[in-house]
C-alpha cells in the first residue's frame, strides 16, 4: 500500500467502475475544474455548435494549446462531477491522483471532526 515511505512508483488511469459511477454526461464543450482546461470536439458533426463558437475554440487552441484540449472525432466529450467539481474523463492521472488525495484529505478531516466530537460527548 502506497504512503510516506513507500510513494506509489507510477499512477495510473482511474478505473473503468469508477468512472462509471462519477461520469453521467456529454457534450461538445466541457470545462474541466480538475485540469483547468477547456474540452472541445474538434469536428463540425459532432453538434450543435453556436455561430463561431467552433473557430474561437479552435483559434483558443492555437494561441493557448495549454488551457484547451482538441478531441478528433464526433463522439461527444464525457464528463460528470467529483467532490463538487466538474470533471472530464481521460483527465491526465497526475491530476486525478492529485485531486483524489485532496479528496480523501478531506474526508479523512471530517471523520477526525466527528470521531473527536463523539468522544466529547
Amino acid at each position: 500500500m502506497p504512503n510516506a515511505k513507500n510513494p506509489p512508483q507510477k499512477s495510473s488511469p482511474p478505473s473503468r467502475e469508477f468512472m462509471q459511477a462519477v461520469l453521467h454526461a456529454g457534450s461538445i464543450s466541457v470545462d474541466c475544474e480538475l485540469c483547468d482546461r477547456t474540452h472541445f470536439v474538434n469536428d463540425e458533426k459532432a453538434g450543435d455548435f453556436e455561430e463561431g463558437e467552433l473557430e474561437r475554440l479552435r483559434e483558443n487552441y492555437r494561441q493557448n494549446p495549454d488551457k484547451y484540449v482538441s478531441h478528433n472525432g464526433p463522439e461527444m466529450i464525457s464528463y460528470g462531477y467529483l467532490a463538487g467539481k466538474q470533471v472530464v474523463d481521460g483527465c491526465p492521472p497526475v491530476i486525478w491522483h492529485r485531486n483524489m488525495k485532496d479528496f480523501i484529505g478531506m474526508i479523512d478531516m471530517l471523520l477526525h471532526l466527528t470521531l473527536k466530537q463523539e468522544l466529547q460527548k
